[in-house]
């Protein structure tokens, strides 16, 4: 995470917290939470390939 920016990382700490916070929440249906982590690893990871982009596009973060 070191290349991310300030708002990168934050949006991945948001994403965590999400995560975090909604695990708290009693399951409705059997892979509801399986589903949520998946999607929510899904989010982070466009996040956190974000400064390859930078790199390959020859952008500076």
């Amino acid at each position: 995470m070191n290349d991310l920016t300030p708002n990168e990382r934050v949006v991945v700490r948001l994403i965590e917290a999400a995560r975090s916070t909604y695990l708290t929440l009693p399951p409705e249906r059997r892979d509801e939470a399986m589903e949520f982590r998946r999607k929510l690893d899904e989010a982070a990871a466009v996040v956190k390939l974000r400064p390859a982009h930078r790199a390959a596009s020859g952008e500076i973060a």
